[in-house]
């Protein structure tokens, strides 16, 4: 199997991970990755793997920096 094959599967692993990690330990960390997973998943329709891999890092990151400013707007 190539590494292109392998990658949907990954990114769906990343996704329910996330969420089975947040249903079990309720500590709002983990479900920034569920959004980032799903971004790459469906970007690998069109995007090689390298790129699905920017994506991933590109929505991860956007997701916990405004997990940073909702943190400071409302804690």
């Amino acid at each position: 199997m190539t590494m292109t094959t392998l990658l949907p599967v990954l990114w769906l692993s990343i996704v329910l991970a996330a969420i089975f990690c947040e249903a079990a330990f309720e500590n709002w960390v983990a479900i920034w990755c569920a959004p980032a997973g799903l971004c790459a998943l469906i970007s690998g329709i069109w995007l090689e793997a390298w790129q699905q891999t920017a994506v991933f890092a590109a929505a991860l990151t956007l997701m916990l920096t405004v997990r940073s400013i909702l943190r400071r707007r409302f804690h």
